[in-house]
């Protein structure tokens, strides 16, 4: 067997050594369709709700209002652009190990009415 670069596969076995493989860990999609509803909609105070709370999460979110215009969710600014009133529909996503968790709860925020 003969040393190859690192890198490249072994030419007798077409495999790569255990140090030459990348470990990747996966990373799962999530996406959930949310209403705001309370009645000042999606104004500073829940923004920064909202921000607050997806800043706990490793994943990248995204906001999106009618399925364009996908804004950064650890965003007030960008949240606030949205200009989510009362009975908008958004789509939170989100992109990394714990997107799951991220969107239930980021969507409980919201549909629950930033306790409001």
């Amino acid at each position: 067997m003969s040393i190859q670069p690192a890198g490249q596969p072994d030419s007798e076995t077409n495999a790569f050594t255990s140090s030459q493989r990348i470990e990747q860990m996966p990373t799962t999609d999530q996406e959930q369709s949310v209403t705001v509803n309370n009645s000042e909609g999606l104004h500073a105070r829940p923004a920064d709700q909202f921000v607050r709370l997806a800043m706990q999460f490793d994943s990248e979110i995204t906001v999106c209002k009618h399925g364009v215009d996908a804004v950064d969710g650890k965003s007030i600014l960008s949240i606030l652009t949205l200009c989510a009133t009362r009975g908008t529909e958004l789509v939170i996503r989100a992109q990394g190990d714990d997107a799951e968790d991220a969107v239930c709860q980021l969507s409980k925020l919201v549909e629950l009415g930033f306790d409001e």
